[in-house]
């Protein structure tokens, strides 16, 4: 076995709403069932690499989720790295996904340089563009 699976799932329920969660893995190999599984996706959560910005494969998977029409979000982790770069991750999925990303968080670091937690921008969405472009 080769170690990579073409899928996981689980069922999540959240109040009266059921929730298939599935997990493709960003392999060139597995273009087609990744492609087979967006056909049936209601909408997506893309996880984009804080320390590393957009890759290859993730640009692939975008424009499978455009070819149907795929609602999407894009999730930014590994913020707690040291090598973080949450202004070239935005930069990069501006570039590489053709997209301008709306913060609806924005990571919050305390004097250290450690991510603290993050900032729901609801609250302050005038000051959003100005802490982006400090980041």
């Amino acid at each position: 076995s080769s170690g990579i699976n073409a899928e996981y799932g689980v069922q999540a329920r959240y109040q009266d709403h059921l929730f298939n969660i599935i997990d493709t893995p960003g392999h060139i190999d597995f273009n087609f069932e990744v492609e087979r599984s967006l056909r049936v996706l209601d909408g997506a959560v893309v996880v984009v690499d804080g320390t590393r910005g957009v890759e290859a494969q993730t640009v692939t998977v975008w424009r499978q989720l455009d070819k149907f029409q795929v609602p999407r979000l894009i999730f930014l982790n590994k913020l707690d790295r040291d090598k973080r770069d949450v202004a070239g991750s935005l930069r990069s999925i501006r570039d590489a996904l053709r997209t301008a990303p709306v913060l609806v968080n924005l990571p919050r670091f305390n004097r250290a340089g450690d991510l603290a937690g993050v900032v729901n921008t609801d609250f302050c969405p005038d000051t959003v563009t100005e802490t982006v472009e400090t980041l």
